[in-house]
């Protein structure tokens, strides 16, 4: 259903909890609107200088620039503290909150997000020594990498006069296969820096440069490309065997998309790509399968399919016109509501 931003939303709270307490499967997408919600700032707040230093050349070009203004966000998102949905998500998940997430041979959730932020994997339902049920589609800006394959393009070098600088550079270096797989987990204070003018962090096998572990604008490293494509061949497999029960056992899907916008859609667009997937799977099926999906933002909920398929797919759909962490505080409430009948 689709509401102006406007209307009484209790309908909408009241639908989308009703549809969580039967899930089966819940499938969580979180944009940028998301970690918003946590005081960080969106793409459109993000300041000037974002646009320069999100490019890898700039690690040659001026490298301890770069690595100070890295770290420097690193150091923010380490320091911010993820606001109350998380937990609120978490009790939902392993927290055992919503009892028909449990017993499914596969995980019965998983978040994609293209927040760079890493606060998912702060929570047991997330990512644990047993689960990893987190997609990362740009990376996580609070772990850092070797820069041994940034001047790299599909194994083979990159052109210009400052990528075979670089190239040089990285010739001259004892690299080794630990410099390509190893992750610099943390970030955690300015303390943790020599010096703390550059904050310059090099790779402990080889003594390069260190480069955020997040997909930047014009960014070919095998080594952070790599990674993210484990991370989603991780969950189109997930995503594959959820779909595949949903059809043959008659499954109950939800999944809620919070705080994707227009200008950044990836995330929006996966979220309706696995509906009409799960949707068109499930036709004719004859069995008690069902998806729903919920979109949260303050201002862009709306649901716009093509060929004319509005009608046909709008009545799986909850559009809900206010911030995430609003609308999770409200949906929990009302879950308790219908537990305690």
């Amino acid at each position: 259903m689709q509401v102006d931003m406007n209307d009484d939303k209790n309908d909408e709270i009241a639908c989308a909890a009703a549809a969580l307490v039967q899930a089966n499967y819940l499938l969580i997408l979180a944009g940028a609107g998301f970690s918003a919600d946590s005081g960080l700032d969106t793409y459109e707040q993000m300041p000037e200088k974002y646009q320069e230093l999100c490019n890898p050349i700039m690690l040659v070009e001026d490298e301890a620039r770069f690595q100070r203004f890295w770290t420097d966000f690193a150091e923010k998102y380490e320091s911010c503290v993820p606001h109350a949905g998380y937990e609120i998500l978490d009790n939902w998940c392993a927290g055992g909150k919503l009892p028909k997430l449990q017993g499914q041979t596969l995980s019965s959730w998983f978040v994609y997000t293209s927040n760079v932020d890493g606060h998912f994997l702060r929570y047991k339902s997330f990512h644990s020594e047993n689960n990893n049920s987190v997609c990362e589609i740009h990376g996580n800006a609070t772990e850092f990498r070797c820069s041994v394959t940034m001047a790299e393009h599909e194994g083979k070098a990159r052109q210009g006069a400052i990528w075979r600088k670089f190239q040089e550079k990285v010739k001259n270096a004892s690299c080794s296969e630990k410099c390509r797989q190893s992750v610099i987990k943390r970030i955690a204070s300015s303390s943790d820096y020599p010096d703390d003018d550059t904050k310059r962090i090099t790779c402990p096998h080889c003594s390069l440069p260190c480069r955020p572990n997040v997909l930047m604008f014009h960014d070919t490293d095998s080594s952070v490309l790599y990674q993210i494509q484990e991370q989603r061949d991780r969950y189109q497999a997930w995503e594959a065997g959820m779909e595949e029960d949903l059809a043959v056992n008659g499954r109950s899907l939800v999944i809620v998309e919070f705080g994707c916008g227009l200008n950044v859609p990836a995330v929006r667009n996966e979220s309706k790509e696995v509906f009409i997937d799960c949707m068109e799977k499930i036709k004719n099926k004859g069995n008690a399968a069902s998806v729903t999906l919920i979109r949260v933002n303050p201002k862009d909920a709306f649901f716009d399919f093509e060929n004319d398929m509005n009608e046909k797919y709008n009545p799986n759909c909850i559009s809900i016109y206010d911030t995430s962490l609003n609308t999770i505080r409200s949906i929990d409430k009302r879950i308790n509501m219908i537990m305690t009948r």
